[in-house]
């Protein structure tokens, strides 16, 4: 709730951050925060602060970068599903796993 002002400027700091070349702590704390913002965004979306549509685009706004910078970096992966795993059952954190698992995305680490 108190953190969906803040969403936005979170989210321009935090996916860049995925792919931040010189501290690997840095791509970590982004792949952290992004299922916690998120589930902030749905949050937003149940106690009808912000409807579905903006929902949809606040995660095509941030799985797009995570799947990039999943491709390029293994470590980034296994952060991913270690959150999700642990920590987030939503609709979005299984599109996200379904992306991972995909026959497509797997050849290409071959």
């Amino acid at each position: 709730d108190g953190i969906l002002p803040y969403l936005e400027e979170i989210l321009q700091t935090m996916i860049p951050s995925l792919e931040f070349y010189f501290h690997e702590d840095v791509r970590r704390a982004a792949v952290a925060s992004l299922p916690d913002l998120l589930r902030a965004g749905k949050i937003a979306v149940t106690k009808g602060v912000k409807d579905q549509a903006w929902f949809q685009q606040l995660v095509n706004h941030i799985i797009p970068p995570l799947i990039q910078a999943m491709a390029k970096e293994p470590d980034v992966e296994i952060q991913v599903r270690r959150q999700i795993n642990t920590r987030s059952t939503n609709q979005a954190s299984k599109q996200v796993m379904r992306l991972m698992d995909s026959p497509s995305r797997r050849s290409k680490h071959c």
